[in-house]
């Protein structure tokens, strides 16, 4: 009852454009995922990866590479996907790549590890969460060997999740999202729950840290500036594996099931007393809008379009107290305008005639 109450209210309570469809189901079990130069790659428990381009509204996906069993996470540096994978015997305990230029790639071996789970990037270095410890791996190096930078983490098997945020890695360990610092590799816990976390992602913003849990079917949404995690919307999946977040849709994989569903992230108006005598006008228009920024802390920030499909159709700073928008040729229809800066937010709807 509560999930199809939160349904309800996603699709029709406040007029949101949230949209979950299930995009792939070719294989019994769904893990790893990733997204490059508009493909997504999905990766079988079997050992199959998949890819299919995402703009195509019926893609057919094509087998991309086998005998890779065990497959824990991906990660695309430049033209090449890292993949973790954690299978029996040890040998194939290892991080491996594959050229996604090339048909049916050679298999690269990286490295081999104990139990590799969970892969990140940032700058010139690949990191590597081997339950017990994290190493990185200098991208820029002639067969370079990784470098131990936290030992003992004491993170639990199953959680593979990392991201860097302002020199931060985000590590999800089971039931706690933990945080190191890497300057200096301290240590601190951002949350604990009862949840079994798994995948996690950079949404919107740097600001936004989106997880889900294999015990679970939800998306949760973590702002690291209010440090609020909140349940934000049903993945419709049994058990959720991975997430990533790409030009307004989330990517859900399914450990449990050989789905991946797409969200389209919910169209929602704000209600923000601060930014609530924000005007624009005249709407609906012919694709000519003045808005009058009200709230002076909005000055330095973003401003964005969206369609009803997530598109981002026009972007630009926000550099004055009133600015004259000019969609000149963009199709009659409704429309998503988001003002924002750091925790400040002003969403409203727009329609060209």
């Amino acid at each position: 009852m509560k999930k199809i109450l939160l349904l309800f209210i996603l699709f029709f309570g406040f007029g949101s454009s949230a949209q979950i469809s299930t995009i792939f189901q070719q294989c019994n079990n769904t893990n790893a995922i990733a997204v490059h130069n508009g493909t997504l790659y999905v990766g079988c428990s079997s050992g199959d990866i998949y890819r299919f381009p995402l703009n195509n509204p019926n893609p057919t996906p094509e087998l991309f590479k086998t005998g890779l069993p065990a497959l824990q996470d991906f990660c695309v540096v430049g033209d090449y996907l890292f993949i973790a994978q954690r299978a029996i015997p040890s040998d194939l305990r290892r991080v491996v790549k594959l050229n996604l230029n090339v048909t049916n790639p050679a298999i690269e071996i990286v490295h081999l590890f104990s139990n590799p789970y969970g892969l990140t990037k940032d700058n010139n270095y690949l990191y590597i969460n081997d339950t017990e410890n994290i190493y990185r791996y200098d991208l820029n190096t002639a067969n370079p060997t990784p470098e131990v930078i936290i030992s003992n983490t004491g993170h639990n098997i199953g959680g593979s999740g990392m991201v860097i945020v302002n020199n931060h890695l985000y590590v999800t360990a089971t039931n706690q999202l933990k945080k190191y610092n890497l300057d200096t590799m301290a240590q601190s816990i951002v949350f604990s729950s009862s949840l079994n976390l798994k995948g996690i992602c950079i949404g919107e913003s740097e600001q936004i840290i989106y997880s889900v849990n294999f015990t679970d079917d939800y998306v949760y949404k973590h702002d690291l500036l209010n440090n609020t995690n909140t349940q934000f919307i049903y993945t419709q999946l049994f058990s959720p594996g991975e997430v990533i977040f790409d030009n307004n849709y989330l990517y859900v994989s399914n450990l449990e099931g050989g789905q991946v569903n797409r969200i389209t992230m919910p169209s929602l108006e704000v209600s923000n007393p601060l930014l609530e005598n924000s005007i624009i006008y005249p709407n609906p228009s012919s694709g000519n809008f003045t808005i009058q920024v009200q709230d002076v802390s909005l000055q330095g920030g973003q401003m964005v379009i969206f369609n009803e499909l997530g598109k981002v159709i026009h972007k630009e700073i926000i550099n004055s107290e009133e600015i004259d928008l000019r969609l000149q040729g963009v199709a009659s229809g409704i429309y998503l305008l988001r003002l924002t800066n750091k925790d400040k937010e002003f969403v409203k709807k727009i329609v060209i005639q």
